[in-house]
């Protein structure tokens, strides 16, 4: 008989127990806020009784870093219910004509990466040259009948600077999905884990909650008060990833001004573009809550003057906790009313201040209207 040694088994180095540790410690995380989504889903309401013309502000296709094609696009933007995408792509050589795919209006539009910022824009009769946006690429959208819209303004890493061109531009991207997501990467283990876990069931739920955490824009917008007042966009800024699905049925623009577009690509282009100049349209967090027939009254202005009461006209269908923040200098007197008090610019945003949604009780934007010019009495 043969007698062996014992052989010791190898202690695991302290750095891989300590690892181990930590991957258990991210799945349970991860795990936990994709169990609270699954057992409170969103939406928080049933799909409205009647539809709107909704579409998509913000889009990037394979033309720039795009993860889709623009018929992946259209196929996904069809399956959310949508009429038209607007798609922006990184600084094009050339615009596309508009066309329709899947049953879905795709609008030519650009994202020009300037000194300043991000402008996005859509209308303009050509793209912008390198030289134009690197001098001043607000008063050339304007001078080719384009409307500016300064893109993500607030953003944690790619905010606008330059407030004079600011001024001039068309509108301002209120709700930006690029700085939702901005927004969460700055606090990576008390926002953005939850919101990877909760995208692990529900990346629509996700974007709620990223949304509700990026930095407003609101007052930012305000601030640019001039003869107009601007116009409120909100942009997924859909890349693919999250999905192009997702993204659609996130957030989106109603056209309250007209029922249907014309069938030809580019006579329906022009329809869109004059109805987004005019602001009649809203945004809207359907994933929340699915909307329609909201307003604010008279739809028919968008000039007033100190002291006139705007009427708020709520969705039949709503989420418990729907409450009115009025921006600006305006107040609200009830649950539909907002006295207009002092000279400058009002912006009315409805938010739903609910708890059950597995990631803390916040205030969780669900819509926003155009903002409105207020002026001294005669």
């Amino acid at each position: 008989m043969v007698l062996r040694p014992i052989r010791r088994r190898k202690k695991t180095p302290g750095w891989i127990r300590l690892l181990r540790w930590a991957l258990l410690l991210l799945a349970l995380t991860l795990g936990w806020f994709a169990l609270l989504a699954a057992v409170r889903p969103l939406p928080l309401t049933p799909p409205a009784a009647t539809r709107e013309l909704r579409g998509a502000w913000h889009v990037h296709t394979t033309r720039s870093d795009g993860r889709g094609s623009p018929t992946d696009v259209a196929q996904a933007a069809r399956a959310a219910g949508l009429d038209f995408l607007v798609l922006t792509d990184h600084n094009p050589r050339e615009l596309p004509t508009p066309a329709r795919e899947e049953g879905v209006l795709l609008v030519p539009g650009e994202e020009s990466s300037t000194p300043f910022g991000h402008l996005a824009d859509v209308g303009s009769r050509r793209a912008l040259t390198d030289a134009e946006k690197v001098s001043a690429p607000v008063r050339a959208v304007l001078a080719l009948g384009g409307l500016a819209v300064v893109a993500h303004p607030l953003h944690p890493q790619r905010a606008w600077a330059d407030l004079a061109q600011a001024r001039i531009a068309s509108g301002v991207e209120v709700w930006s999905g690029d700085s939702a997501w901005g927004a969460l990467r700055q606090r990576p283990l008390t926002r953005l884990l939850p919101a990877l876990g909760t995208a692990l069931v529900s990346p629509e739920r996700a974007m709620v909650y990223a949304l509700a955490e990026a930095r407003p824009a609101e007052d930012w917008l305000l601030s640019l008060d001039g003869p107009e007042p601007k116009l409120a966009f909100c942009g997924p800024d859909a890349h693919g990833w999250p999905s192009y699905g997702a993204a659609f049925r996130w957030m989106s623009i109603h056209l309250t001004g007209i029922a249907s577009l014309p069938e030809a690509p580019a006579e329906a282009a022009q329809a869109l573009v004059q109805e987004l100049r005019a602001g009649r349209f809203y945004c809207a967090v359907d994933a929340l809550a699915p909307v329609a027939g909201f307003a604010v009254l008279p739809a028919d202005r968008r000039t007033f003057r100190v002291g006139e009461v705007l009427e708020v006209r709520l969705p039949a269908v709503r989420p418990p906790g729907t409450r009115l923040h009025v921006h600006g200098s305006g107040r609200a007197l009830d649950a539909s009313h907002v006295r207009l008090e002092a000279p400058g610019q009002v912006l009315v945003e409805v938010r739903v201040e609910t708890p059950g949604l597995g990631l803390g009780d916040v205030s969780w934007p669900w819509l926003l209207a155009q903002p409105v010019k207020v002026e001294a009495p005669p």
